[in-house]
């Protein structure tokens, strides 16, 4: 999911569901979620936090990048390790 917001000090909302990867570009936030239904995206994304949200189902690839880059980051934690 796609979501601009207003600018980048707007806080974004808590995303129900499995949140996989959450990466953020100036005001703009992309969200990898599992387990969310468009009636549960629209109610945590009000309509005064900027463009309603866009989605798409993602492919293997963003799903790779988005493990990547879950994996590297510092604080993550990852519930899996991924191994060669």
């Amino acid at each position: 999911m796609w979501l601009s917001l207003k600018d980048e000090n707007t806080v974004p909302p808590q995303m129900p569901g499995d949140v996989w990867a959450h990466v953020q570009f100036h005001h703009e936030h992309v969200f990898m979620v599992r387990n969310l239904s468009l009636e549960q995206l629209h109610q945590a994304c009000p309509t005064d936090a900027g463009i309603p949200p866009q989605t798409r189902q993602p492919d293997l690839e963003d799903i790779l990048l988005a493990m990547l880059r879950e994996y590297r980051r510092p604080q993550a934690k990852p519930a899996t390790r991924l191994t060669v």
